[in-house]
C-alpha cells in the first residue's frame, strides 16, 4: 500500500502583512503535526499589490532565513519554489506560480512517442535513439536554459563519451518588454547561469558552426527551431520536449519528457544562489526525465559497440 504524503506548501509569514509568529516557529509546528513536505510561499516584492507582499528591501532576509532553516532542518523538506514568471503582473513570483500553474503544466502536454510521427512506446524511441547515435559522428545538442544543472551535466557527459558537441543557444528566451527596476533582466528563463558553470557555449556562431556541421541534432526541450525550421532540413532530428511545439512535428524521434513540477533538480539564479527544488506532485501518467532517458542510453552504450 502506497504512504500518503502530508503536503503543506502554502504559508505566508508576517513579511506578507497578513500572518503572525515567527518562520521557525511555523517549521516546528508543521514538525508536531508530522507534515512530510513543508514549504513558505511568501508573495515576491513588485510594484503590484504591495499591501499584502514583502518589500523589495526584505527579499534578502527572507531568503536567507528560509536557506538557514532548511540547514537546520535538513533532515525534513523545506521548499523555496524557484521564480516563475507570471507575464499578468510583468514579475516572478516566489511561490505563486509554483502553486497555482500545474493545471498550466498539464495543458498541451506532449505525452506519445512519436518515430517519423507515428505513435509507438519510450522503448522502441530509445531503442532507435541509439541506432542514430552509433551511425552518426557529427552530432550536436541543443539544450535549454530551462534545464536543471543536473540535466545538463548529464547532457554533456553523455556528449563527451560521443565526442559530439554541445550548444545553449537561446536567443527566442531573451525579451526587453520583460526587464523591470526589480529584475534588472530581459533573460526570462530559470537557470541559464548554470551553462556557464558547466562551460556550456551559447554563442552563435559556435552554433551555426557545429549546426552546419551536424548531420544529427538532438534537441533538449529548446523552442528556438520553431520559428526556424528551415534549419533542419536534410538533418537527422531527435527532440525531447514536455509539450507539443513546432519542432515536434519535424523531428525524425520525439521523445516526452516530464516537465518542471515533475522533477528535482538545482537551478541557479542571476546572483549565483543555488536552489535545490523537490517535486513530490502525485503524478497519475508520470514521463521519464531527461536523466532517466540519458541513463538508458548509456546502459546501452556500455553494453553496445560505440
Amino acid at each position: 500500500m502506497n504512504k500518503k504524503v502530508r503536503v503543506d506548501l502554502h504559508n505566508h509569514t508576517p513579511l506578507c502583512n497578513h500572518a503572525n509568529g515567527e518562520m521557525e516557529e511555523f517549521i516546528l509546528r508543521a514538525i508536531e503535526k508530522k507534515i512530510d513536505v513543508y514549504g513558505f510561499s511568501d508573495h515576491a516584492p513588485m510594484e503590484y499589490d504591495p499591501k499584502y507582499r514583502m518589500s523589495f528591501e526584505q527579499k534578502e532576509f527572507y531568503e536567507t532565513q528560509v536557506l538557514f532553516l532548511k540547514e537546520k532542518y535538513k533532515d525534513d523538506q523545506i521548499f523555496r519554489f524557484r521564480p516563475r514568471v507570471n507575464n499578468k503582473v510583468n514579475g516572478h513570483f516566489m511561490c505563486d506560480e509554483g502553486r497555482l500553474s500545474y493545471e498550466n503544466e498539464a495543458t498541451n502536454r506532449f505525452t506519445t512517442a512519436l518515430i517519423n510521427n507515428a505513435e509507438t512506446n519510450l522503448s522502441n524511441t530509445i531503442t532507435n535513439m541509439f541506432k542514430e547515435l552509433t551511425t552518426h559522428k557529427n552530432i550536436l545538442f541543443v539544450l535549454s536554459p530551462n534545464l536543471s544543472l543536473e540535466e545538463m551535466q548529464n547532457v554533456n557527459n553523455l556528449a563527451k563519451k560521443l565526442e559530439a558537441k554541445v550548444s545553449g543557444y537561446s536567443p527566442n528566451t531573451f525579451d526587453d518588454g520583460f526587464k523591470d527596476d526589480y529584475l534588472k533582466t530581459n533573460d526570462k528563463t530559470a537557470n541559464r547561469a548554470a551553462f556557464k558553470e558547466l562551460e556550456i557555449n551559447e554563442e552563435e556562431k559556435y552554433f551555426n558552426d557545429n549546426l552546419n556541421d551536424a548531420t544529427l541534432v538532438i534537441i533538449v526541450d529548446n523552442k528556438y527551431f520553431d520559428d526556424n525550421l528551415d534549419l533542419l532540413k536534410s538533418k537527422k532530428i531527435i527532440s525531447l520536449f514536455s509539450h507539443h511545439c513546432m519542432t515536434i512535428g519535424n523531428s525524425n524521434i520525439a521523445i516526452p519528457i516530464s516537465s518542471f513540477y515533475e522533477k528535482s533538480g538545482t537551478y541557479i539564479n542571476t546572483n549565483g544562489t543555488k536552489q535545490k527544488v523537490i517535486s513530490k506532485i502525485n503524478k497519475n501518467d508520470p514521463r521519464e526525465s531527461i536523466t532517466t532517458v540519458i541513463e538508458h542510453l548509456k546502459s546501452m552504450i556500455e553494453k553496445g559497440t560505440l
